[in-house]
């Protein structure tokens, strides 16, 4: 089974989307991890191979499990299973707004304002998550 971050990633009032060059959409950075990774490990790893940009993971909710191991994690607002794969997305911040997308991975990227995320014209399951995690980072500034 193959697990996919992602990660909505918020520059001050906006949110990040990238054109995948496979898929040929706009969607939030995200990708596989990898073998000896943690979740956490992966999404950093992801968005910063893919558009150049060092991240913080905002959790989900407060996190007050004693295990360090496992309280170290941030947690998803969204968990996905389809087919073989299972998706994990993140609410993430930059304190950049400077993007070098990976071309072998992307085509291009644009940054949102989250007031304007209805115009955004996504995909209405893509748009239904970057609402939610709209309302997480709200909640978190």
């Amino acid at each position: 089974m193959k697990i996919i971050v992602g990660g909505f990633v918020f520059y001050q009032n906006f949110v990040l989307f990238v054109k995948h060059k496979k898929l040929g959409i706009w969607i939030h950075p995200a990708g596989h991890l990898e073998a000896d990774e943690s979740f956490d490990q992966g999404l950093k790893r992801e968005i910063n191979e893919e558009t150049g940009l060092t991240i913080s993971i905002i959790s989900a909710i407060k996190n007050d499990l004693t295990d360090s191991k496992i309280a170290s994690l941030a947690i998803p607002f969204s968990i996905h299973m389809k087919n073989n794969e299972i998706r994990l997305d993140y609410v993430c911040v930059s304190e950049e707004k400077e993007v070098s997308i990976n071309s072998k991975e992307l085509l291009d990227f644009k940054w949102i304002e989250i007031h304007q995320i209805e115009q955004a014209q996504l995909h209405p399951t893509l748009l239904s998550l970057a609402k939610k995690a709209i309302e997480i980072y709200k909640n978190y500034t």
